[in-house]
């Protein structure tokens, strides 16, 4: 996962942009009419989808995960799998979690969520202390959680599993009470890596006969969850393993690693990533959470990197849109400088979500050196000049004019190939060949 101050900070510059964005289409150095400028403020200020996906990133708030789970069934293990990093202490013996612990998963001086990680079931059963029903639902009453997440042991059949149901519902009747709204509970099958045959750790590598059996047992549990009347927002296996290293590259074991200081668990790596269903189960917590905040928040801790994408696929076809618009009524070669001046435009936008504040005539020069032709300082109006020569390079199937379709294919493959050389890292030359790809492409379509 890349890191998530960079992509916060690649958000802030985009919306910097777009908060800009009247000034600089207002500021365009090479003349184009004002019908044409007009549409583009209209068509990307005024796009309520748009501004909704920004919308997102200016409110949200780290989500809050009570987890629940007997003794043993690697809590504190899918509490790191689910961050990607060593957040929570892990034991090799099955002595657990020991008293109720919260977590900031925090990365750069940013918290992600907020995890509750709550004692093991029946934990104190027969000490004169709190039960563990009390301590839970107190724990519960003051860290507000936003959903729970019930772990059991996939492989686990025992009747244990019934008295646990039996105490999450009656958890959740209490919150109910409390807060006159239920609390959301999605299950994690924990540990499927152990399902047999044992010796498959790698997920991408499970055979036919282990996902049957990983299946079977998410069935089971499901029938028994029916019966019982327990209703959960999803049941996902999951397999927690990972193995860390140091800094240094040295593996460490599971018992070291609890001696480090924080500030070395900090920098502790994953070597071995045998995590399944992971992101899944991310997913299901997102889906079952009812505040919107929480719900942004923690869609903006995983899934930044498909927000920035989602943000640059969008206005990229709003600036297709608008070249095809312009050109309903098809555009003279000589007139091409309008629609290179909207793929300069759609290019600096994408630019700045990956973090670079490119100008006009930077982005001009990526569009036409796409073209094959020049490079820096290569004018517009002499692109114009030669416009039948880089109209056939940049709009396939163009001849003395440009229709709609043309340009907005074109435009759209253009601002496709900035999403693949800006955001997504490609070289220029390689970006060039996958552009030629696209547009040998459409021509033949």
């Amino acid at each position: 996962m890349e890191n998530q101050r960079t992509i916060e900070q690649r958000i802030e510059n985009f919306k910097g942009i777009y908060n800009r964005l009247e000034k600089i289409v207002d500021n365009i150095p090479d003349a184009i009419p004002n019908t044409v400028t007009d549409m583009i403020k209209k068509q990307i200020l005024g796009d309520e989808n748009l501004r909704e996906l920004i919308n997102q990133l200016d409110h949200h708030r780290p989500p809050r995960i009570f987890v629940m789970g007997r003794t043993g069934v690697g809590k504190s293990s899918l509490i790191n799998a689910l961050c990607g990093m060593y957040v929570a202490e892990v034991s090799a013996v099955d002595i657990g979690t020991k008293e109720t612990v919260s977590y900031s998963c925090k990365e750069q001086g940013r918290t992600l969520m907020d995890i509750l990680d709550s004692r093991g079931f029946a934990e104190h059963e027969g000490e004169n202390t709190e039960t563990a029903e009390e301590q839970l639902c107190d724990d519960i009453i003051e860290f507000d959680p936003d959903v729970a997440l019930l772990i059991i042991g996939c492989t686990d059949r025992s009747n244990a599993t019934d008295d646990d149901i039996d105490f999450i519902k009656k958890v959740r009747e209490k919150y109910y009470k409390k807060n006159n709204a239920e609390l959301p509970v999605v299950v994690a099958l924990n540990r499927v890596d152990g399902v047999m045959p044992a010796r498959e750790t790698d997920p991408n590598s499970y055979s036919e006969k282990k996902l049957n059996r990983i299946q079977e047992h998410a069935a089971f549990f499901e029938e028994k969850f029916d019966k019982k009347q327990f209703n959960a927002s999803a049941v996902i296996p999951v397999s927690s393993l990972i193995d860390w290293k140091n800094d240094q590259g040295d593996e460490i074991d599971l018992d070291d690693i609890n001696e480090l200081s924080a500030e070395e668990r900090k920098r502790l790596e994953i070597s071995y990533d045998g995590r399944y269903n992971i992101d899944k189960l991310r997913e299901s917590l997102e889906n079952a959470i009812a505040d919107y905040e929480a719900q942004m928040g923690m869609r903006m801790a995983f899934k930044l990197e498909e927000l920035v994408l989602k943000i640059a696929n969008h206005v990229n076809k709003a600036m297709s849109t608008i070249s095809g618009t312009v050109a309903l009524s098809p555009i003279p070669i000589s007139d091409i400088y309008i629609l290179l001046i909207i793929q300069a435009l759609d290019t600096v936008m994408i630019a700045a979500l990956a973090g670079s504040e490119i100008s006009i005539n930077t982005a001009k020069d990526f569009v036409i050196r796409l073209g094959g032709m020049g490079g820096a300082g290569f004018g517009f109006r002499l692109a114009a000049q030669q416009g039948s020569k880089l109209a056939n390079m940049l709009f396939p199937g163009a001849g003395s004019t440009i229709s709609a379709a043309i340009a907005s294919g074109g435009t759209y493959a253009i601002g496709k190939a900035a999403i693949n050389h800006y955001i997504l890292g490609y070289k220029e030359t390689d970006v060039k060949k996958l552009f030629e790809k696209d547009k040998k492409a459409d021509k033949e379509n």
